[in-house]
């Protein structure tokens, strides 16, 4: 009686197990299918988060710190000295190519081309005077010559005077050529062989030709269209040549130039978008696309250069501006991923 008792009692027990896990399950099911992601308390106080399983994309990254630069930046480095007599700009003004940006004094300058133009126009009326009358001459004397030479030959002169003849037409013909080369070194500049490269340079036409260069530079213009980013000229300033004042930024394209290792070039590939963070414009994520890769290793780092595009325009994004660069290494899609 005890022993059907006993039995009886287990197969209680035992059901009431059974039952209690399909209870638990039953449970589990409804939970995670009313609120996904729930966490489940299992009755040994183990707190288990359920998570989603999904399809997605996955990559590796390598982050590069940098400062973003004008790709065109031009600072303007003056010829001729002078003092400052108007400054037309001011520090991050938009100016266009060939914009007046400030004017030295040429008062000097201006007298010199004067003088010297006079000197060139003088000049050259006298060497064309002197280049048509022995040109003319010339002219006269061949018409003797050939007559000379056609009696010579018929034995009608004697060659004592044809000699002479002839060495005077040879002098006259080599003091037109002369004369032919002074005027073109004159009014061209021109320099045919005859005279050499000092004479060249040293002509009026030459030394005309860089008083008035210089004259032009005395007005200070801009080189490309851009904003100025560097300014450090005021009226009565005194410049001298070689000075760079004033710089030119064209913003409309930052750049960000840096070097990486040569297990990350080896994955990089021209025209690879990256994703761009600067520090100054917290939160937000800019584009880039890579323009530029060195096929070799750099011989004093042994790293590799690399130029990326900001392709994002904002008027926050300045050059100077430190920044990240995320490149994506490696990406790999329709991987299977856990919902965090």
């Amino acid at each position: 009686m005890n022993k059907e008792n006993t039995k009886k009692d287990n197969k209680k027990m035992t059901m009431y197990i059974i039952m209690a896990v399909i209870l638990v399950i039953v449970m589990y099911q409804v939970i995670t299918s009313i609120i996904p992601n729930a966490a489940v308390k299992i009755a040994d106080g183990l707190a288990v988060r359920v998570s989603q399983v999904q399809t997605g994309t996955i990559s590796n990254d390598a982050i590069y710190t940098a400062k973003l630069i004008a790709e065109e930046s031009v600072p303007i480095a003056l010829t001729t000295s002078g003092e400052v007599t108007a400054v037309y700009v001011k520090l991050g003004d938009k100016v266009k190519k060939n914009q007046v940006l400030f004017k030295l004094d040429s008062s000097s300058l201006k007298a010199n081309v004067d003088a010297l133009s006079a000197q060139y126009d003088s000049a050259r009326i006298q060497a064309e005077v002197t280049k048509n009358s022995l040109e003319m001459e010339l002219n006269n004397l061949a018409k003797t010559y050939n007559a000379s030479k056609e009696i010579y030959e018929l034995g009608g002169m004697s060659k004592s005077e044809f000699d002479t003849i002839e060495s005077n037409y040879k002098k006259l013909q080599m003091n037109y050529d002369n004369a032919l080369h002074s005027y073109n070194l004159i009014v061209n500049g021109v320099n045919d062989g005859s005279y050499n490269s000092s004479a060249s340079r040293d002509s009026i036409k030459a030394q005309l030709d860089s008083a008035r260069e210089m004259l032009y530079d005395a007005t200070v213009r801009s080189p490309i269209d851009g904003i100025v980013s560097e300014l450090n000229v005021k009226e009565k300033n005194t410049l001298m040549p070689g000075l760079s004042p004033c710089t030119i930024v064209n913003l409309d394209n930052i750049q960000i130039e840096l070097s990486v290792s040569e297990h990350v070039i080896s994955r990089l590939r021209k025209d690879d978008k990256v994703e761009i963070t600067i520090s100054s414009i917290p939160g937000e994520v800019f584009e880039g696309v890579i323009t530029a890769l060195s096929p070799a290793a750099s011989s004093t780092t042994g790293t590799y250069p690399v130029v990326i595009s900001v392709t994002s325009k904002d008027e926050r994004i300045k050059p100077g501006m430190l920044s990240k660069v995320k490149f994506f290494t490696e990406l790999k899609e329709e991987v299977v991923v856990i919902d965090k």
